[in-house]
C-alpha cells in the first residue's frame, strides 16, 4: 500500500511538472522590438529571447512619468521573465503603464504569420538595381541578404546592415532609413516589403459559437440577417428583413447563402443582375460576425 501511494505521488508530481512546463510558451531566439500605447504616449521595448525563453526586457522609449513608470517597468519585466507570460499583475498606482508594458512585450513576440519560403526581389537603388533575398522560417523573417548591388559599398553596406537588423527586430518594414544612405535604405525596405506582401498568410478568423444578427444597406432598404455559428463554423444564414425586388433578389439569396456556408467565407461571387443585393447580403453577414 505504501509502495502504491509513493508511486501515485511520483506520477502525480510528474503530471504536474509536465502540465506546468507546457504552459510556458516557446519563442524564437533573437532580439525583438514591440510597441504599445502608454498613459502619455507610445512605449517601445526590446525583448531578448534565449533558448526559447524571454531572458531580458529593456525599455527603449517611453513618455510615462519616470518615477512611477520605472517601478512598473522593472516589476512587470521581472514577473514576465519569471512566469514567461504576458499577463502578470499590474503595479499599484501605475496600472496603465504596467499594461502597456505587457502589451509591448506581447507585440514584440507576436507571430507575424508569414508563409515560409525563400524569396528574391529586385528594387531600385541609387545607382542601379538591388537584389535582395529574404528567408522566412517558422512564420518569421529569419534572414535578409543583399545578393547584388551597384550602390557605393561603404555607405550602402552600413545601410543594408542597419535596416535588415531593424526589420528582423520588428518583423516589419516600418523602420527608419539610415542617415546619409536614404535611397539605399529605402531600396532594401521596398524589396522586403514586396516579399512580405507575397508571404502574408491569410488572416485566420475564429468564429464564436452562437446566433448573431447583422444589417447592411441593400438596393431598396436595409437588409437584415441572422447567422448561426456552431463548432466555429457558419451553419445557417437566414434573411430576416429586406425590401429587395422579389424576382431578382431570390436568385441572390439562393446562390450567395449556400456559397458562403460552403466556403465558410463572406467573399463569394455575386449573382449577375443582382450584384447589389448579393454584396449587401455578404456585408450583412460580415457585420453579424464582427
Amino acid at each position: 500500500m505504501r509502495q502504491f501511494f509513493k508511486k501515485t505521488l511520483l506520477v502525480t508530481a510528474a503530471i504536474v511538472l509536465i502540465l506546468g512546463s507546457s504552459a510556458l510558451a516557446t519563442y524564437p531566439d533573437g532580439t525583438f522590438i514591440g510597441k504599445a500605447k502608454g498613459n502619455n504616449g507610445p512605449i517601445k521595448v526590446e525583448v531578448t529571447v534565449t533558448n526559447g525563453k524571454i531572458a531580458k526586457i529593456k525599455v527603449l522609449e517611453s513618455e510615462e512619468t519616470p518615477i512611477i513608470s520605472d517601478t512598473a517597468f522593472a516589476e512587470v519585466s521581472k514577473e514576465i521573465i519569471a512566469s514567461q507570460k504576458f499577463d502578470v499583475d499590474t503595479v499599484m498606482g501605475a496600472t496603465v503603464s504596467s499594461r502597456a508594458m505587457m502589451s509591448a512585450v506581447e507585440n514584440a513576440l507576436k507571430d507575424p504569420g508569414f508563409k515560409d519560403g525563400t524569396y528574391e526581389v529586385i528594387a531600385k537603388g541609387n545607382n542601379g538595381p538591388v537584389k535582395v533575398k529574404v528567408v522566412i522560417k517558422g512564420g518569421r523573417i529569419t534572414a535578409i541578404d543583399v545578393l547584388e548591388s551597384e550602390e557605393t559599398p561603404i555607405i550602402s553596406d552600413t545601410a543594408f546592415t542597419e535596416v535588415s537588423k531593424a526589420i528582423l527586430a520588428t518583423q516589419s518594414t516600418d523602420v527608419d532609413a539610415v542617415l546619409g544612405a536614404t535611397v539605399s535604405s529605402r531600396a532594401m525596405i521596398s524589396a522586403v516589403d514586396e516579399v512580405l506582401k507575397m508571404a502574408k498568410a491569410p488572416e485566420k478568423v475564429v468564429l464564436k459559437d452562437g446566433t448573431f444578427e447583422g444589417t447592411a444597406r441593400g438596393h431598396n432598404a436595409p437588409l437584415k440577417v441572422k447567422v448561426t455559428i456552431k463548432d466555429g463554423k457558419i451553419k445557417e444564414i437566414i434573411v430576416l428583413e429586406h425590401k429587395e425586388t422579389p424576382g431578382i433578389s431570390d436568385a441572390a439569396f439562393k446562390q450567395v447563402i449556400p456559397a458562403m456556408i460552403e466556403k465558410q467565407s463572406v467573399e463569394v461571387d455575386a449573382v449577375a443582375g443582382a450584384s447589389v443585393t448579393s454584396k449587401a447580403l455578404m456585408e450583412a453577414v460580415k457585420n453579424a460576425l464582427k
